[in-house]
């Protein structure tokens, strides 16, 4: 196999940027795993839900693995190097060498059965010992710092097509900013509170995930059928779902605002003084939304989903929970969890 390559030096040594196809790794690069192999293994147990969903992301029209994975070639290679055209050529029938970032990326795009489609980057280093395999993996996977999923929503923003996320998101910028809204200035958007925020508790983050799930059960595949063009079908257990297909956020967004107008006339000391009670915190939100589907369900049987429906509803919350001294606080919801909420 012959293939340019681009040389990098770095405080470790040289390595080597090149581009190979998805298949040849496969085939040829090998994964030691750390519970299979006390001794040599330097990887993580396989992730089977991850390797899945990369797996369906594969069928994504837009799909695509721009980071490389990094190989560590083996010793007994007979590679050779042509430094002056920057070429390297690698037998083809032997094994490469060791996997030591993108085993997932590559069970997932083997498991699609689309490897033919995708020629990957690709970073070769040669001569690491088991013991420098190990410290490149454990510095890749520890330096890394996660992306606030209220940026990675808030991205959607950008998009032009349609998702449960874009729309989500849209709800929640529009009450955020909306001067009525229960939510005005509550949201802690990009996932940070700004000093005029002394009551923005609940994070983008956590209003757009939750209302996703009322909008689809698998938004990620909601998302690569409406780039494909492929018409999505109800969820008779997401009534919200109807006006997301439809096409009528507006409306998604008015029974929200309706919901939580609602919550605030009647538990109105709670709204006030946020920080004191779990209502307006995660653990209030998230159960008011999963709730939000069997009330949907009533309303929409009986026509109406207006605020004075929902002021009926949560009226009918606020006498149970005092005739059974049930406190919305921690003392009668500790921590966090679904449970709770």
């Amino acid at each position: 196999m012959k293939l340019t390559y681009i040389e990098l030096q770095q405080p470790i040594g040289p390595f080597y940027l090149t581009s190979i196809p998805a298949q040849f790794l496969i085939d040829h690069a090998k994964v030691i795993r750390r519970n299979d192999d006390r001794v040599r293994g330097h990887q993580r147990e396989l992730d089977r839900g991850r390797v899945s969903s990369i797996a369906k992301f594969c069928s994504d029209p837009d799909a695509m693995f721009p980071t490389p994975i990094v190989v560590s070639v083996s010793d007994n290679v007979p590679f050779s190097m042509d430094k002056s055209t920057q070429t390297l050529y690698i037998p083809d029938g032997l094994d490469l060498g060791y996997v030591i970032d993108g085993q997932h990326r590559l069970a997932g795009i083997e498991e699609s059965g689309l490897a033919d489609k995708f020629t990957l980057p690709v970073v070769l280093m040669f001569g690491l010992t088991d013991e420098e395999m190990a410290f490149v993996f454990s510095t890749i996977n520890s330096t890394q710092k996660s992306v606030s999923m209220s940026l990675i929503y808030d991205l959607f923003d950008l998009s032009k097509l349609r998702s449960p996320y874009k729309t989500a998101h849209y709800v929640a910028r529009s009450l955020n900013t909306k001067s009525s809204s229960p939510f005005f200035n509550r949201l802690k958007m990009l996932g940070r509170k700004t000093p005029d925020q002394p009551y923005a508790i609940l994070s983008q983050g956590t209003f757009v995930k939750a209302l996703v799930k009322n909008l689809s059960s698998n938004p990620d595949e909601d998302l690569r059928s409406l780039r494909s063009g492929i018409q999505l079908e109800n969820n008779d257990r997401l009534p919200m779902r109807t006006f997301f297909i439809e096409n009528k956020d507006e409306i998604i967004l008015r029974i929200v605002e309706n919901c939580f107008q609602a919550l605030r006339g009647v538990f109105p000391d709670d709204w006030k003084y946020a920080n004191n009670t779990i209502l307006w915190k995660t653990t209030g939100f998230c159960g008011v939304m999963i709730a939000l589907n069997s009330i949907m369900r009533v309303g929409l049987a009986e026509k109406t989903l207006d605020i004075a429906y929902f002021t009926e509803i949560f009226t009918g919350f606020r006498d149970y929970i005092a005739k059974h001294n049930i406190s919305l606080t921690s003392r009668d919801f500790p921590g966090g969890g679904q449970q709770n909420q």
